[in-house]
Parts: C-alpha cells; sequence; structure tokens
C-alpha cells in the first residue's frame, strides 16, 4: 500500500502556518481511516473528497497521489454501485442495536473517529465514510486560505515598515508581530545613538538633583535651556523666599542672582523656551518676580528680570506688574505707576507692594496724603497679617472701589520690617490723629479709583492706568496712552532710567507706532 506521509514533506508544519497544517493533518487522518476501515467500492468517495480537499489548500498533487493510492487495482470497481448500508440492515433491536447505532454516531460527532471505528463492528465501512466526511469537515479550508492570505499580507507589512497598519490588521496574531516589528524596527535604527542620549539625560538630571548647575549645564548641549529652566527650578528651591528679604537692598537674594545668570547664558533673542517646557518657565517667571519684588531697589537686577521673563515667554500680568515696578524709577511717570502697581499684589509681595507706593504718592505732599495714608495704612495691616498668619482676617469693604486683589500674596512673615515700617506708622498715626485728611480713597467719575481697570480690560503697558483716546499702538498689539508714552520717550535721550523702561516696553511689546488707531 502507498505511504500515505511520504508526499507531504515539502514543507514543514511550521513553515505552513498553523491552519493549513491541521487542514492537511486532518486530510491524511481521513486517508488512513479510509485505506484501513474502508472496503474498495467505498474508497471512491473517500478518494474524491480526499482529492478535492487537498486541491482546496493548494496541494493538488499530494490529492492525486493519495486518490491514486486508495483506488489502485480497484479502476474497475469505481463506477460499480455502492450498496447503501442501510437498505441491507434489518429491523434493529430495540434495546441492543439501536443503543449501539446511538453510541456509534455520538462517537463520530465527537471527533472520536478510532473508537467509533473500533466499535462498529460490521458496520465498520459505513462509519468509516462517515468519520472521513466528518473529519474533513472539522477544518474548514476557506479559513486556512484566508488565514494564509492575511499572515502574507501582515509579513509583508512588517518588512516594508509599516508597523502601525501590520499590527491593526493582526488581530489575535498582534502579540506575534508586535515582537517581529520591535525586532526589525530596532534592526532597522541604530538603537546605539538612543542608549547614549537615555544615559547622557540621565547624568544630566543626577547633576541638577545634585546641585552640579555648572556641570550639568556644560554638559547640556542643545539641551541647555530645559536645564537651565531645570537648575533654576532647583536652585530657587533650595533658597527660602524670605533669604535676603531687604527693600532697601540694592542687591538681590543669591538664589535669585544665580538664577538670573543663567538664564541671562542660555535664553536670548534666538532661544525659545520648547512648548514642553511652557509650564516649567511659567512657574520660574512667577517666582522670579515675586523675589524680585522684594529687593525693589535692586534696580540692575530688575532690568536683568525684565529681559529674562521676555525671553522665557512669561504671560503679559508677570511682565506687565515687572514693567511697573521698573518704571516706577521714572519720574515723568512713577505717580501714576504708583497708583497702579497694588493691582498686582497677588503676583508680588503684597506689603512691599503697597508700601513702595505709599512712599512715592506720600512724597507727592499734601495733594498725595489722602491716598498714601490708604496705601501705607493697609501696608501696614498686611505686615501683620503676614507675621500673624492672619491673613484670612484681612477687611476689603474700604476697597471695593478698587481693582485690588482680594487673596494678597504674604510670606511666612513681614517683608517691610524695620525702620521702614516704624517710619510708616509713625506718620500714618500722625495723619489720623490730625484728622486733616480724608482717610478714603477719591474716585472718579466711574465710581471708581482713578487706576482701576475694569476686568479683562487692557491697561497702558506704560502705567497702568486705564487707555485713553490718545494712544500709542505696539506689535503685539497691546498699547499705551500717547501723552505718557511720549513724555517718557523724550525724557529718554537723557535719562537712564528713562531709556531702561523705554527699552523694557520694546522688548516686549515691539516698537511703538504713533499712527492714530
Amino acid at each position: 500500500m502507498y505511504e500515505m506521509t511520504a508526499s507531504v514533506k515539502s514543507k514543514s508544519p511550521r513553515e505552513r502556518g498553523g491552519r493549513a497544517w491541521l487542514a492537511e493533518h486532518a486530510a491524511l487522518r481521513a486517508a488512513r481511516l479510509a485505506r484501513d476501515h474502508l472496503p474498495p467500492p467505498h474508497r471512491a468517495r473517500a478518494a474524491a473528497l480526499l482529492q478535492q480537499r487537498f486541491a482546496a489548500i493548494g496541494q493538488s498533487d499530494v490529492g492525486e497521489q493519495l486518490r491514486a493510492a486508495l483506488t489502485e487495482g480497484y479502476e474497475g470497481e469505481d463506477d460499480a454501485p455502492v450498496a447503501e448500508e442501510d437498505e441491507e440492515e434489518e429491523d434493529p433491536q430495540p434495546n441492543s442495536s439501536s443503543t449501539v447505532e446511538a453510541e456509534l454516531s455520538r462517537l463520530c460527532r465527537g471527533g472520536q473517529w478510532e473508537r467509533c471505528l473500533a466499535l462498529a463492528g460490521d458496520r465498520a465501512p459505513h462509519y468509516a465514510l462517515l468519520c472521513v466526511t466528518q473529519l474533513l469537515n472539522t477544518h474548514d479550508v476557506s479559513d486556512t486560505i484566508q488565514s494564509a492570505t492575511l499572515e502574507a499580507e501582515l509579513s509583508r507589512l512588517c518588512r516594508g515598515g509599516q508597523w502601525e497598519r501590520c499590527l491593526a490588521l493582526a488581530g489575535d496574531r498582534a502579540p506575534h508581530y508586535a515582537l517581529l516589528c520591535v525586532t526589525q524596527l530596532l534592526n532597522t535604527h541604530d538603537v546605539s545613538d538612543t542608549i547614549q542620549s537615555a544615559t547622557l539625560e540621565a547624568e544630566l538630571s543626577r547633576l541638577c538633583r545634585g546641585g552640579q548647575w555648572e556641570r550639568c549645564l556644560a554638559l547640556a548641549g542643545d539641551r541647555a535651556p530645559h536645564y537651565a529652566l531645570l537648575c533654576v527650578t532647583q536652585l530657587l528651591n533650595t533658597h527660602d523666599r524670605m533669604e535676603g528679604v531687604d527693600i532697601e537692598s540694592e542687591e538681590p537674594s543669591e538664589g535669585v542672582s544665580q538664577s538670573l545668570d543663567i538664564l541671562r547664558r542660555y535664553f536670548t533673542e534666538d532661544t525659545r523656551v520648547d512648548e514642553s517646557d511652557a509650564r516649567m518657565a511659567a512657574s520660574v517667571a512667577a517666582e522670579l518676580l515675586l523675589r524680585m519684588s522684594t529687593t525693589p531697589k535692586a534696580y540692575a537686577a530688575l532690568k536683568d528680570t525684565c529681559d529674562v521673563l521676555v525671553a522665557i515667554g512669561a504671560d503679559d500680568r508677570v511682565l506687565q506688574a515687572a514693567s511697573l515696578l521698573l518704571g516706577i524709577n521714572v519720574s515723568q511717570i512713577a505717580s501714576k505707576v504708583a497708583r497702579a502697581l497694588p493691582r498686582y499684589s497677588d503676583i508680588i509681595v503684597a506689603d512691599v507692594a503697597f508700601y513702595i507706593s505709599g512712599a512715592v504718592v506720600r512724597s507727592e505732599g499734601a495733594s498725595g496724603a489722602r491716598e498714601a495714608f490708604v496705601l501705607l495704612n493697609r501696608c501696614i495691616d498686611l505686615t501683620e497679617a503676614a507675621d500673624d498668619d492672619a491673613a484670612h482676617l484681612l477687611d476689603f469693604t474700604d476697597f471695593e472701589c478698587t481693582d485690588w486683589s482680594k487673596t494678597p500674596l504674604l510670606l511666612r512673615g513681614a517683608c517691610v520690617r524695620g525702620a521702614a515700617i516704624d517710619d510708616a506708622r509713625e506718620w500714618v498715626l500722625q495723619v489720623s490723629m490730625d484728622q486733616t485728611v480724608d482717610q478714603t480713597l477719591p474716585v472718579d467719575s466711574r465710581g471708581m479709583y482713578a487706576s482701576s481697570v475694569a476686568s479683562g480690560e487692557a491697561c497702558c503697558v506704560l502705567t497702568g492706568f486705564p487707555l485713553g483716546s490718545r494712544l500709542v499702538t505696539f506689535t503685539n498689539g497691546r498699547c499705551a496712552n500717547r501723552e505718557h508714552w511720549a513724555r517718557v520717550a523724550a525724557a529718554s535721550r537723557n535719562n537712564a532710567a528713562a531709556a531702561d523702561i523705554v527699552r523694557a516696553v520694546t522688548l516686549w511689546c515691539g516698537p511703538a507706532d504713533y499712527k492714530p488707531l
């Protein structure tokens, strides 16, 4: 008898794929059943079925060989009528034959073909043919062909580098193709650069955390701006906000000085903050403004701060507050700036904001005494709230006519202290006892304090006051009141402070345009 397994050695089961191998294995098993259990006349049916099945899975030559093997020596009987066993059967005995038939049918349907045929006795040819048919139907080759086509397509996509599309089509084969795609991807890209980059990032982070900021920045290369922000964040965190606080000092605190030095080196006109670092930059900007407000007379550092805030992309409100801190040193606009500055007491230290505003207004003499009293008296309240941790007890009833923040920024102790606060207390007490000055803020035709602007309304970039009808516009869309801008621009030719504020506003907003809107 022809050896059934000899002709299917062209490819291994692993090479042909899981489903294809199952279908082929089922067909071979069916052929063995036909060979061992079917008489010659019945083999013709089995041979025809097997030939069709192997043709469907792309192995017509195997099917033909199996058909020849099964019918060899019986060609003359292929066309002979095959008697159906059912026609020759005697009536089944109700308690024996019918029970055996039921059991044999159950075993055949359940795929227990060998056990079925072992019990079939003289009914073995009938059940052998039934088992062959059942076995071949168990593995539908349409799925096999479809599976083989899909496998070929997935392999093609993977080899072609279309990994996402490959994985989207892979279905339950996705884990296998994920590994295959990763292997292909790693073979496509040299990972040495990636490993080197990851190692460098780890080293830079270690140096930064360890406070070795200069070494970190020296190694950072084109990542220096990112690490400059990271180093400044770490640096400011290592220095307490109260460290170096002195409203009379002309030098900033050590932490601020080092931070400004780092940021000036790594952020220039050609360097901008990466989008992924925007939140960190905003946090650094807010912290620098806060700390600079505790040393308002550190003028050189204040100029550097304005430059750095623009370079790291600080928001307009932070830039406006910084410009007012700088502008309060310009005599042509100091009076206006002093009255607008308390609006920003939620992002600059509140007791300092009210102190320097009150001091400038007080210097105006009798014309400013009323407002100076309110400003300095509020400063005293804020210093006491900071020292006693009692900001929640502050009353805002007298300031409903202003745009001053109801959440003033206070540190864990007063920043205005010593001789400065003692002098303010004595002056406020004296004015209060004399009762010659109205102790409330004056209001304009709007019923508001003159410097107040409505929520969401733009103010003059130079003075912080509401915008009038005659304006100067800038490239970024901001405006300044023409009268004050013209006055400061003219003074900037001979006055360093005026030149500094013009430069700071131009850096922030762009060149001025005097054309009327």
